[in-house]
């Protein structure tokens, strides 16, 4: 079995001397790897987000309510837990999965869906 002493995967101690480590860690003489700077989009079909989206769309389409965006948690928080039960890990994940959803947007788009 070949040994390996601590130095051999030690960083040096002077980076300014490593040539390596100036260059971002590429090899002497290789180009540098252009890495582009895009914002990622997390929109979804149109929607601020993937929770967003689901909400809206599992459990207020086809609904006709108006209200504020506090009603509509409040409503999709009936629909969700009918009953005060013990919380469990499912309701935390729910809990957490709501707690990206916006609601301004869903009272938004539900007021102009009662309004037509």
């Amino acid at each position: 079995m070949k040994s390996f002493t601590a130095k051999q995967f030690s960083p040096p101690l002077c980076p300014s001397k490593n040539k390596r480590h100036r260059q971002g860690g590429q090899k002497p003489n290789q180009p540098k790897m252009k890495t582009e700077n895009k914002m990622k989009d997390t929109t979804y079909n149109g929607w601020t987000n993937y929770a967003t989206w689901r909400v809206n769309l599992e459990i207020f389409d086809g609904w006709n309510v108006k209200g504020t965006p506090e009603q509509c948690e409040e409503m999709a928080l009936d629909v969700i837990f009918p009953e005060d039960k013990e919380e469990t890990p499912a309701s935390g994940y729910a809990r957490a999965f709501l707690a990206d959803v916006n609601w301004y947007e869903i009272s938004e788009a539900a007021n102009e869906r009662a309004a037509s």
